[in-house]
């Protein structure tokens, strides 16, 4: 049990997985599959709706026709409604008692934040470690399609750094899970807009635009910062299959990270075009 009393549902792994562990950077190959717009047949549970990456997923779910329902778990009521939209008022600490929200196909954890906003290295890990792991078992539970997680980049679970550290052990506990698919996203710096202002993320948004051909490709191209809309829309072109990966195997974690989010975020694009040019063709 976690030090900060976070409530987790313990499983045990029904089968042996290869690759259960991740590997300091997997660069997974991506295939562009031809295929028609699947039916509107999928349910999505999202955590973290009110963040950068949430909200810009959330509102791609909810126009979606590839999606029919989707549930927030939020802590506080959202400014809007929609027809397809559920929203849940949880508290965290006790996601077993929405444990019935993870049946959903989809699950999509965006939680996060800093320890300065948490106030302290305990209160941190709560969020980026004990509530997406809490995530990730129930939605294993439930038998969610897939499970879709928010990390960093250079997450590592032995790492010196501890926002990296945590980051890492989240992702390596995951694995361990008997989840029917697990992908995680490690974007670099963030951009976007903020409830809160973040001093050292806007200085070095400024300083990366300047020098942004420095991260277009080479050794510093996946620290290339990326628009949180991208990162939401990389999230849904998995969840929809719009990519089919070579590598790792079948069943091992699909890490995503540095070009392949940008890859993601422009074969979901034209997913959305596609639809959209579908949609103006039919007669009305």
């Amino acid at each position: 049990m976690p030090p900060n009393g976070a409530s987790i549902l313990l499983l045990s792994r029904s089968r042996p997985r290869r690759g259960a562990a991740f590997p300091e950077r997997t660069d997974s190959k991506l295939m562009t599959v031809s295929q028609s717009a699947p039916p509107p047949e999928h349910t999505a549970l999202l955590l973290g709706a009110t963040g950068l990456v949430g909200g810009e997923l959330l509102q791609l779910l909810l126009r979606d026709p590839a999606c029919r329902h989707v549930t927030a778990l939020v802590r506080r009521p959202l400014p809007f409604s929609h027809e397809k939209l559920q929203v849940r008022l949880v508290d965290f600490d006790r996601l077993d008692e929405v444990a019935d929200a993870f049946s959903a196909d989809w699950v999509f954890c965006c939680l996060g934040t800093t320890i300065r906003k948490a106030g302290s290295q305990a209160a941190f890990a709560r969020v980026d470690l004990d509530y997406p792991l809490a995530a990730a078992r129930l939605a294993a539970l439930g038998g969610a399609r897939s499970y879709h997680v928010v990390s960093a980049i250079q997450a590592d679970a032995k790492s010196r750094v501890f926002y990296s550290r945590t980051k890492g052990q989240m992702e390596d506990e995951s694995a361990k899970l008997p989840l029917n698919e697990l992908h995680v996203y490690r974007p670099s710096l963030l951009l976007g807009p903020r409830e809160e202002f973040r001093f050292g993320e806007q200085a070095a948004s400024w300083l990366m635009r300047g020098l942004s051909f420095l991260f277009k490709r080479g050794p510093l191209a996946p620290y290339r910062a990326i628009p949180g809309e991208e990162v939401a829309q990389a999230m849904l072109a998995a969840a929809l299959g719009l990519a089919e990966r070579t590598s790792p195997p079948h069943d091992a974690p699909c890490v995503h990270e540095g070009q392949e989010l940008f890859r993601l975020a422009a074969l979901y694009t034209a997913h959305a075009d596609k639809d959209r040019s579908r949609k103006e063709a039919r007669p009305s």
